[in-house]
């Protein structure tokens, strides 16, 4: 069996979409039930790699090009089921329009899109898109998967009323990283306690809001903390800005986009993981600190509950007061209770959050799409 995933980025920097639906991809290929592949309407600039299909992207550039249409209806007609990652852009619009040509079942994850958060940023324009474009194409879906339950309310608020199922990203549990790696690159943090942000720097993940908590927290003499991202819509700028005016220059330190072995050195250097976000549909950053059995602090909006439920970190609101008293709880850990809290995060991530798992939910997804019966294990809200 075959189901085409689409979505818009197919580069690293994007973050999100761009790596969790590879992976998801990958997973279900070993799980061995369904072969996937993907399809990318991407900038002209963006390199697609791992097996995934580049078409053009930007104000439906793709309808344009008579080569591009061809090859994508094929690439649906040829799959069981097609599922569209993401919304308010040309990639939902072709996938929807080209599986309902073909007579093709299709799934929507909206990918924390849905969010009053997310639906207040550009708010009039989405809403128009909306009436005219996106409510057409979520109604004509087989069902709309969750990456959590709050999600479920998300889409019944926009007024989707189809089935929902609830499947969350995944993470690679139990892939250990080497901090020499990390400290190879950055020498000048090698014997300090790191605070890691890891993400894009945008202004929804809250980097101004924790470089106000880390400067108010209590902090010893080799504390850092480490932003690692790719900068987005010109953040960095601003927070390089910031990070100056509250005189913290000296101890941050900006690294960029890290991938790979280097990201992983990151996650085993760090002593703790903060990320006050306002805005996500399921957090992977935080989800891998905790596969790396770093605490974490994390805001509601990364809708990881059980990082409090657990005893693996602090849930806290997105303000730098909140922020700077969990940082110093953090700091304040002794090796026994900070050895616990990496435990209990690496039990949850196993258990809940592993690609084997959740790829082996959305089989059960794509099974009970394609007229098999309902899935186990997976919640469904009619």
């Amino acid at each position: 069996m075959t189901c085409l995933n689409v979505l818009e980025h197919a580069e690293a920097r994007y973050g999100g979409i761009a790596l969790t639906v590879p992976a998801l991809a990958r997973a279900m290929a070993a799980g061995g039930r369904y072969r996937n592949r993907n399809a990318a309407f991407c900038a002209r600039a963006e390199r697609a790699g791992g097996g995934t299909e580049r078409f053009p992207g930007g104000r439906l550039a793709w309808l344009r090009d008579r080569g591009s249409r061809e090859t994508f209806g094929w690439m649906v007609s040829g799959s069981d089921l097609v599922h569209v990652h993401g919304l308010w852009r040309q990639h939902a619009v072709a996938a929807a329009a080209a599986a309902r040509r073909y007579r093709k079942p299709y799934v929507v994850s909206a990918h924390g899109m849905l969010e009053p958060w997310a639906l207040g940023n550009k708010a009039w324009k989405k809403s128009l898109y909306g009436a005219l474009v996106e409510r057409r194409n979520l109604g004509g879906a087989a069902c709309v998967r969750a990456l959590t339950r709050q999600e479920v309310a998300d889409y019944r608020r926009f007024g989707v009323k189809l089935p929902a199922v609830v499947v969350p990203n995944g993470v690679e549990a139990g892939e250990a990283g080497v901090p020499e790696s990390f400290f190879t690159r950055w020498p000048e943090l090698r014997g300090t306690r790191v605070t890691l942000f890891l993400g894009r720097v945008h202004y929804k993940k809250g980097p101004d809001i924790l470089c106000r908590a880390w400067a108010a927290a209590p902090r010893g003499a080799a504390d850092r903390l480490v932003i690692a991202g790719p900068d987005f819509e010109g953040t960095r700028a601003r927070v390089e800005r910031l990070v100056d005016e509250l005189g913290i220059g000296a101890r941050v330190v900006f690294t960029g986009l890290l991938d790979g072995d280097l990201k992983r050195g990151a996650l085993a250097a760090a002593h703790v993981f903060a990320l006050p976000s306002h805005s996500e549909g399921l957090s992977t950053a935080v989800l891998e600190a905790l596969a790396a059995g770093v605490p974490a602090i994390a805001s509601p909006g990364c809708h990881v509950p059980e990082i409090a439920e657990h005893g693996c970190g602090w849930v806290i609101e997105p303000e730098a007061a909140a922020v700077s008293r969990a940082l110093a709880e953090a700091f304040s850990l002794s090796p026994g209770d900070r050895e616990r809290m990496a435990a209990n995060g690496r039990q949850l991530v196993e258990r809940r959050y592993s690609w084997p798992t959740v790829a082996a939910q959305m089989a059960s997804v794509y099974d009970w799409v394609l007229g098999g019966r309902r899935p186990d294990g997976v919640e469904i809200f009619s």
